[in-house]
């Protein structure tokens, strides 16, 4: 019930990554997404301002994004672009998602717990 998918087609989500150092949730989905061995990670979009949305992707891409230690990317400046492809689900929220690019931008990453 947690992925039955809508009937929109996929979509390319692009925004900067929001590491969080510390996730904790004892959703329903979050929990039937660890256990299929996807993680969770979010994105800073401008549309999104107020509510900063989770993507589940596999954990082999999640540590491709966890390669560059966040501290040494904020202190030169940076942070990471992703390009994400995920479909929207019938109930709400989003799909699995694949990670379609990484690039390095010069902006400040955001870190929180």
């Amino acid at each position: 019930m947690y992925r039955i998918p809508s009937s929109e087609p996929a979509h390319v989500v692009e925004g900067e990554v929001h590491f969080k150092q510390l996730e904790l949730s004892l959703s329903n989905r979050a929990i039937f997404e660890e256990m299929l061995g996807n993680r969770r990670i979010r994105l800073d979009r401008p549309e999104d301002a107020d509510d900063v949305p989770a993507f589940y992707v596999p954990e082999t891409q999640k540590r491709m994004l966890w390669e560059a230690d966040p501290f040494k990317l904020q202190e030169r400046n940076q942070t990471l672009r992703i390009k994400l492809n995920s479909r929207r689900l019938l109930f709400g929220g989003n799909g699995p998602a694949e990670v379609i690019s990484i690039e390095r931008i010069n902006k400040e990453a955001r870190i929180s717990k």
